[in-house]
């Protein structure tokens, strides 16, 4: 038996890619896992950071959502939405992006928005918050979700994120 779950496992790969000096763009849930992993195991001289301004916090604690006041803590600047963007465009920085996705295309575009026709979804998701620009405009990015035949496919059921 494993002793970690499959989200786990995700985080723990996915921190294993980052190199001293990279900066991370995490979202909300595996995507912060990741971020966490990758500062405190992997990459300890690389700088996390939340669209909601928090930059590079101390992450003593895993925080439950980007909008958690622990994003905040111990941070080298608490800043806002418009910074963290900033941060994500600069082009002399190696910006990793971690997201999540319901759907990828073989384009590598994600769909976090809704499974179905956007009028009438047969899933609806929470939608881009800060994924679509940190796709467009980070160095990089890790893409997050369930595996099944399903999520990978030839056309998505909404667009939200470039790939």
């Amino acid at each position: 038996m494993n002793a970690y779950s499959d989200r786990e496992m995700m985080a723990i790969s996915a921190g294993r890619l980052i190199r001293n000096g990279d900066v991370l763009f995490a979202g909300t849930g595996v995507a912060m896992l990741a971020a966490t992993v990758a500062k405190r195991i992997h990459a300890p001289g690389s700088v996390v950071f939340f669209e909601t301004g928090g930059i590079d916090p101390s992450l003593d604690e895993l925080p439950m959502s980007v909008g958690d006041p622990r994003v905040m803590s111990g941070t080298s600047v608490n800043s806002g939405l418009i910074d963290a963007f900033s941060i994500v465009g600069h082009r002399k920085l190696r910006t990793i992006a971690f997201l999540g996705a319901a759907q990828v295309d073989v384009f590598g575009n994600l769909n976090s928005t809704c499974i179905g026709p956007y009028k009438k979804p047969r899933v609806r998701f929470p939608g881009s918050g800060g994924a679509c620009d940190a796709a467009s405009l980070a160095f990089g990015f890790i893409v997050f979700m369930q595996h099944g035949k399903n999520k990978f496919v030839e056309k998505l059921d909404y667009l939200t994120s470039p790939g």
